[in-house]
């Protein structure tokens, strides 16, 4: 019947007729030099090991007068990392429409209202 053993046929297509697609980042995996690519979601995790040494050992050395300093600073961090992660996943987001509609040939462009109804549906 042309399905293999996944319960894909050989077109791709899976038995309910949807496309099987291996989502892909968009972000490249290193840089120009051929090294590893630092992003921020590492800069992020070495930035929060530095801010729980200094909660640990150096803030009752340096500043004893603010207590709730290190937990200002860990609540700000975390809102950072939080935003951070949110403008990452609607930029994602936005980069599959825009491929979506492309593949779709940017059907219904004849007026902003329709177009962006039709996205959304």
């Amino acid at each position: 019947n042309g399905k293999s053993e996944n319960g894909k046929s050989e077109n791709g297509k899976s038995e309910n007729g949807c496309e099987m697609t291996k989502k892909t980042s968009s972000r490249p995996k290193s840089n120009k030099q051929g090294g590893r690519r630092i992003n921020m979601d590492q800069i992020y995790c070495v930035g929060i090991i530095l801010l729980e040494v200094y909660q640990s050992w150096i803030h009752e050395k340096v500043l004893p007068g603010l207590p709730f300093l290190p937990l200002m600073l860990t609540s700000v961090y975390a809102a950072l990392g939080i935003g951070w992660v949110w403008i990452e996943a609607t930029w994602e987001y936005l980069e599959a429409l825009a491929a979506a509609m492309k593949r779709r040939g940017g059907e219904g462009g004849d007026s902003k209202g329709a177009s962006s109804s039709r996205i959304i549906g």
